[in-house]
């Protein structure tokens, strides 16, 4: 890192980032499996608070397992080329929407989840 000059700090924080991503990687997998798979039917100030709370205390403090204290199911699991096609189809610009087709997309039509429309 002592060769990259101007750019060391860019790159330092890029490292630190990563590392950061690695160490609750686990848990925001933990975290996405449970959104898709059970909150659905609810709106977003329930899904944060499930999230944010209840599951991120859960899996810390009885499993052991970090997750990100910011955790966002678009950022977990989500892909910006689909993001930006469902924008260009012209999806609501919000949270839950993003998170619905998120859920639809994982569940690749095997089932038929329950979703709230904001």
């Amino acid at each position: 890192m002592t060769s990259l000059g101007s750019e060391r700090g860019r790159w330092e924080l890029a490292v630190e980032t990563l590392g950061l991503q690695q160490r609750v990687l686990l848990g925001d997998m933990v975290l996405a499996a449970c959104v898709i798979s059970y909150l659905g039917p609810f709106e977003a100030s329930i899904r944060d608070r499930l999230v944010q709370g209840t599951w991120a205390e859960i899996i810390k403090k009885r499993v052991n397992i970090l997750a990100n204290p910011k955790f966002d199911l678009r950022d977990a699991v989500g892909n910006e080329e689909s993001m930006q096609r469902w924008q260009l189809f012209g999806i609501p610009n919000d949270s839950v929407s993003y998170e619905n087709m998120i859920i639809l997309e994982a569940t690749e039509s095997r089932k038929w989840p329950l979703l709230i429309d904001p």
